[in-house]
C-alpha cells in the first residue's frame, strides 16, 4: 500500500542519507576519491569497500 500522504517515504531517507555522508565524509570531493578516516562509521567502511566490486 503506498500513501502520498506518507511523511517519509524511502526515497526521501535516501536522499537524506546520502546528504549525511557526503557532508560528513567528502564534503569537498566525489564518492569515487573518497577515503576512510579515522573514527568512520560502520555503514561507511562498507560502502568503500563495496565500491572496490
Amino acid at each position: 500500500m503506498h500513501s502520498s500522504s506518507t511523511p517519509y517515504d524511502l526515497r526521501h531517507l535516501e536522499l537524506l542519507i546520502a546528504r549525511v555522508l557526503r557532508g560528513k565524509y567528502f564534503p569537498h570531493g566525489v564518492f569515487p576519491e573518497a577515503r576512510s578516516r579515522g573514527g568512520a562509521s560502520w555503514v561507511w567502511k562498507s560502502l568503500l569497500k563495496g565500491r572496490e566490486i
